[in-house]
């Protein structure tokens, strides 16, 4: 039985794409990550690692960090190839 919500692969997955696309800084920086990597592995974990970065300094520095994780749940059910591979078409 596979598990989707709103077209992706969970809701982990859906939840971190919309935090990632909501603002235009923050989708402008997701989306220079993911630019020019052939590889849809090597893309996804390009982006893992920068959202995961970018989450730690992001927490430091401001209670929406917590915001973010509280929504999206649980990193570790992220599909991220698919988020790179939608980063990449946009």
């Amino acid at each position: 039985m596979t598990e989707e919500y709103s077209g992706w692969a969970n809701r982990e997955t859906y939840c971190l794409h919309l935090w990632l696309t909501n603002e235009e800084p923050l989708y402008y920086a997701a989306t220079a990550v993911v630019r020019g990597i052939d590889d849809k592995y090597d893309a996804a974990v390009a982006l893992e690692a920068w959202v995961l970065e970018w989450y730690v300094s992001f927490l430091h520095k401001t209670h929406d960090g917590l915001n973010m994780m509280m929504d999206i749940g649980s990193l570790w059910r992220v599909d991220w190839v698919s988020v790179a591979q939608a980063l990449q078409e946009e």
